[in-house]
């Protein structure tokens, strides 16, 4: 019986390191909701660097907002990845704007060092060129509901932003319209561990 109680008190432990570190914060008025996260860790000069270049993407929808530069708007995230080495979010900043025929929403992919604070590039995960992806990325493309899709136009650059998708898999993100039509909304281009480790292997100089 101790032995369970034990068991279960260091799976709780690691579960609470591991898994919960990011707290929602809420603000909302007439037009506009934001969701926004505030991480925490173990070192608070990590978490003070994370979380003021978090608030850089807060602020500019902040600041848009109070200038009249949309008319409403939505702001939110999503913690794609944590482990105890790193947190992966993606941040959502959608605005509507009665100018245009439909709003226009921006997908954000960062990857935070949780020991550091350091957001982290893509070259820290994959080295990959487009001829690389132009070859793998029309079985490897996704909406933004998460539906593999066919049409798209052509792939002309690695794209800077993307997420973890755990187990060593990485999901590089492209915005409306850059690959496909804006209905599709942001897409991405998923690599599995397999995938990412041959390319690593292939690019080493790079």
């Amino acid at each position: 019986m101790k032995k369970i109680i034990l068991l279960t008190v260091l799976f709780i432990f690691q579960m609470s390191t591991v898994f919960a570190s990011v707290e929602k914060h809420v603000d909302n008025g007439v037009n506009y909701e934001m969701s926004y996260p505030i991480v925490y860790t173990k070192d608070k000069a990590a978490q003070d660097k994370i979380n003021q270049d978090i608030y850089h993407y807060i602020a500019a929808f902040r600041n848009d907002f109070n200038a009249g530069k949309f008319l409403r708007g939505s702001f939110s995230y999503q913690v794609r990845f944590e482990d105890d080495n790193y947190i992966s979010l993606t941040i959502t900043d959608a605005r509507f704007n009665p100018r245009y025929e439909h709003g226009n929403h921006d997908v954000y992919g960062v990857v935070y060092d949780k020991q550091t604070g350091r957001k982290l590039p893509l070259s820290h995960f994959l080295k990959v060129t487009v001829s690389d992806l132009q070859s793998f990325y029309r079985d490897h493309f996704y909406n933004e509901n998460g539906k593999k899709i066919y049409g798209m136009s052509s792939l002309q650059k690695v794209s800077d932003s993307y997420y973890l998708l755990g187990n060593g898999g990485i999901a590089l993100i492209y915005q409306p319209y850059v690959l496909t039509s804006y209905g599709e909304g942001a897409t991405t281009i998923r690599l599995s561990a397999e995938e990412v480790d041959y390319f690593n292997r292939k690019n080493r100089d790079l």
